[in-house]
């Protein structure tokens, strides 16, 4: 985990809240608002810029990507490329309508695109038409945002406060519930949530302390209603769906995991010799690419056989995904980006 020096008294929730990011708990009581960047929202950022850059997702929307995260001196920003090469920086805590409304942007650690809007979350959570103009749209006392997921009719933004799992929903990203009455096991603070196409799939831990760990998958058609088909002792931190197989991926012991489920509800370990914990995964080109850390990179065509690649950085990633042509995996002071999930270039390498 990356540090910065100018903390404030503003911020109560947790800053820290990605279980498989610190050590499967919530580290509470750190107070950090981000300052208020320079103008320049959509500056070209250069390679060597991007190691000023702690992105924790990615996402693919409006003929863009766009990643979350934060910069220099604890800036809250979003980098957007139409092709995944070239980026711009846009500084989220400058945005007007940030400006206007009086609100910090807070640290985000989650974005999603609906097909008419991008909302980003964390300790706030915020709108955008276009990845470009970013506005407030919500901060709930009780929920400290790590992903969320979205349909054409509801956005689903899950995370923890305070060691239990929470949940809001919106059906325009603007007006927000709070679900969280709906979880059978809200003692789970959330990791991630993905939407199928049919279903909403979340996933949840709790540190147990000297007992280690329990995991739990979610399952809601309507983001309303769920139900808990599985458990685990595995740390768990992503899922992908390909159209007839789930990958969910995470950790244990420090050593990657992998488990694959037909249905989201039975799910079958699979075998792999994976020296590093596991963060992210996403289904394109016909196989599965699973990235994670001290750039550890694995695919598979079937979820069964997995093959170790190299990506060619030992930074940590936290977030992969693709678009139709391109994938494009963010972290630690990094963007990797490949046509076939083989062979990766560092944009840091590049002037």
């Amino acid at each position: 985990m990356h540090t910065h020096e100018n903390f404030s008294s503003r911020t109560k929730t947790c800053l820290v809240i990605f279980v498989f990011f610190f050590s499967c708990c919530l580290v509470l009581g750190w107070n950090v608002t981000p300052t208020v960047a320079q103008q320049g929202s959509g500056e070209p950022v250069a390679g060597r810029q991007l190691t000023d850059f702690y992105l924790y997702d990615v996402t693919w929307g409006k003929s863009q990507f766009v990643a979350v995260g934060t910069g220099s001196l604890n800036t809250t920003v979003a980098l957007t490329s139409s092709e995944g090469e070239r980026w711009s920086k846009v500084s989220i805590g400058d945005s007007p309508g940030l400006r206007e409304s009086g609100e910090k942007a807070g640290v985000l650690y989650g974005v999603a695109w609906n097909g008419t809007a991008f909302v980003a979350v964390g300790e706030r959570i915020l709108i955008s038409p276009d990845g470009q103009k970013w506005m407030f749209a919500a901060a709930i006392s009780t929920c400290a945002f790590t992903r969320v997921a979205a349909n054409t009719s509801m956005f689903v933004a899950v995370g923890g406060y305070y060691g239990l799992g929470c949940l809001a929903t919106s059906p325009d990203g603007r007006t927000w519930t709070l679900g969280t009455a709906a979880l059978e096991s809200p003692e789970s603070v959330f990791a991630d949530v993905i939407w199928t196409g049919s279903t909403f799939i979340a996933l949840g831990n709790t540190n147990l302390g000297r007992f280690g760990l329990s995991s739990v998958v979610l399952t809601s058609p309507d983001g309303e209603t769920w139900n808990r088909p599985f458990s685990t002792n595995t740390l768990l931190t992503d899922v992908a769906w390909n159209g007839s197989l789930f990958v969910m991926v995470g950790s244990k012991a420090r050593q990657g995991s992998i488990f694959i489920s037909p249905d989201g509800r039975t799910w079958t370990q699979v075998r792999v010799n994976i020296f590093n914990p596991l963060r992210a995964v996403t289904w394109g080109r016909n196989r599965f690419v699973a990235v994670g850390s001290n750039g550890a990179l694995v695919t598979s065509p079937d979820g069964k056989q997995w093959k170790t690649g190299k990506s060619g950085t030992t930074a940590d990633l936290m977030s992969i995904t693709w678009n139709g042509s391109r994938f494009v995996a963010v972290g630690r002071g990094v963007i990797l980006t490949s046509l076939d999930g083989e062979a990766w270039k560092d944009l840091t390498s590049v002037p």
